[in-house]
């Protein structure tokens, strides 16, 4: 037993070590430092590491006369990591590496006449591709996230039943595109993905708590609590703002989603897109979104204290006056007065599913 207890530890410490690698490259005093390991112990784990070829130490440049002092680094392509993300509207396949970086993707649009398993078979058609483009061989294909909108059994890798994705609820995603490529399939919501991703890659970095509300043809959230993903349906485009309000496809009245999404905000007004308001320099809508949106997030923001509210996908495109209403308004009537409302900086549905399949690497 204490041996094994032992190989568990030092199985966690060198994911440790490789976390903190990821996060900012390091020497072996600093990761010495940072991790609280002896520098014998630290030296076994890194030697390991560089063995694997998972790391490679590089000495930096400097003035200085004497021994160059040096650097550990993740090896870029050791792994590869893939994403898939399925939308009402399309789906989209990529490929990432250690450090996030989008090596390709591919998007198509989401015809009515294609079921749920012919999208699943274009989309093992595509990663098959884009292997082959890159070159990649199959044994360094880590894993493959997938997202979707709505809720999701991340156990069974299923589809459940969201609001306007019928064709979709109750598909066991995961199966069909392990059966094609045998490594791990993850699922997730689509929100709770770039949520992860703003963690690993995005403006939270170096926040503990935090949401992200994504905003286009509907509204999704997702929150990070103590640097974890918290697993509950984190529906907010579903939570009520008016009791005797419109009524929703979910079945209830008054939802966010019908007023604030992007499709709600532009119905009746001459914009395809919320792309061409902003630039029209529609004030009138902008202010609109912040009223119907300021209730939601106030209550959100006294339930999970959170340090910052990320506004991410449509709705972050030159969003500064936007923001600068809803931080307002936001300090003005939540119990919350530390909160700040902040645009996203991942841009691509591919590297947020991406990252649910790297994530799994440092944490599984």
């Amino acid at each position: 037993m204490k041996a094994t207890n032992a190989a568990v530890m030092k199985e966690k410490n060198k994911k440790l070590v490789l976390d903190l690698i990821r996060e900012r490259n390091l020497s072996r005093a600093e990761l010495s430092q940072q991790t609280g390991l002896t520098k014998p112990a630290l030296s076994t784990i890194v030697d390991e590491l560089l063995k694997e070829n998972i790391v490679l130490e590089v000495p930096q440049i400097t003035n200085e006369v004497g021994r160059r002092p040096k650097k550990l680094y993740l090896n870029r392509e050791y792994l590869y990591f893939a994403g898939v993300n399925i939308t009402r509207n399309h789906f989209e396949a990529g490929i990432i590496n250690f450090y996030g970086e989008v090596l390709v993707q591919k998007r198509e649009k989401m015809k009515e006449s294609l079921t749920a398993n012919e999208v699943i078979e274009q989309v093992c058609s595509m990663i098959a591709r884009e292997i082959s483009e890159l070159s990649i061989p199959k044994k360094k294909l880590f894993a493959i996230g997938v997202t979707t909108p709505g809720p999701v059994d991340r156990n069974n890798t299923t589809v459940l039943a969201a609001p306007n994705f019928n064709q979709w609820h109750f598909v066991n995603i995961g199966a069909q595109i392990k059966h094609h490529f045998h490594v791990p399939v993850y699922l997730e919501n689509v929100s709770n993905a770039w949520a992860v991703c703003e963690k690993y890659f995005g403006t939270a970095k170096e926040v503990p708590n935090f949401m992200v509300v994504k905003i286009d043809e509907g509204i999704g959230s997702g929150i990070i609590l103590g640097g974890s993903l918290y697993e509950g349906l984190n529906e907010l485009g579903h939570t009520t703002i008016n009791y005797n309000g419109i009524l929703c496809e979910c079945g209830n009245r008054g939802c966010l989603e019908t007023y604030a999404s992007i499709r709600s905000i532009l119905k009746n007004t001459p914009y395809q897109t919320w792309t061409e308001a902003v630039d029209a320099e529609d004030t009138v809508l902008i202010e609109k979104e912040a009223e119907y949106l300021v209730p939601a997030l106030v209550n959100v923001s006294n339930l999970f204290s959170l340090d910052i509210i990320v506004l991410a996908s449509d709705i972050a495109y030159k969003s500064e006056q936007l923001l600068s209403i809803l931080n307002a308004r936001v300090r003005e009537k939540s119990l919350n007065q530390k909160v700040s409302i902040v645009k996203t900086k991942i841009t691509s549905s591919i590297q947020s599913a991406a990252v649910i399949a790297l994530d799994k690497f440092f944490h599984l």
